[in-house]
């Protein structure tokens, strides 16, 4: 009897954690690569690959995504799936995207507040506004190996659960 084949965007929807509510980012709680988006494997059919996982979201709502267009983050988070954060445009318009929005060369930790933008949806989640300092990320990672759960991490330091998993696995603030 061969496996049990579970559709694409059941499998996709079961790895997004939506619980900020409908305008705010929907975190990607699968895989995640160096570059900070989302993985999903799709393995089923003759070539078994990795899909990226806003752009699933994009399609499943949008449908295909026509060649030569890329899928893009109004928000500036890569770890957010939310389909309304999301949109279309060439590669150049997404690098003049980033340029206009100054976020072409991201400054890391505690630098990030200074480049919150009126745009942007996900204020005080996204990759603009640190919440932290890097003592405060130090002592996370501490807390976490003592046995703290990231709930509870979270609740303390006033982000999410995920966030404090991306922290304490070195996911974010990787240069702490």
């Amino acid at each position: 009897m061969p496996p049990k084949v579970i559709p694409l965007s059941q499998r996709f929807w079961n790895k997004v954690d939506k619980s900020a509510g409908p305008e705010a980012c929907w975190f990607w709680t699968g895989t995640t690569g160096s570059s900070g988006y989302g993985h999903l494997r799709n393995r089923y059919g003759r070539k078994p690959n990795v899909l990226m996982a806003h752009r699933i979201s994009y399609e499943l709502v949008n449908g295909p995504i026509p060649n030569g267009l890329e899928c893009c983050h109004r928000c500036d988070n890569r770890a957010c799936v939310n389909p309304a954060h999301l949109f279309l445009g060439t590669h150049k318009e997404n690098m003049e995207d980033a340029a206009r929005k100054g976020r072409a060369r991201a400054p890391k930790g505690e630098a990030n507040g200074a480049n919150l933008h009126p745009e942007t949806h996900c204020k005080g989640e996204g990759m603009w506004s640190a919440k932290l300092t890097r003592d405060q990320v130090r002592v996370i990672r501490i807390e976490a190996q003592e046995g703290l759960s990231y709930a509870k991490l979270g609740r303390k330091y006033g982000i999410s659960d995920v966030q404090i998993r991306r922290i304490v696995k070195r996911l974010a603030w990787k240069h702490i």
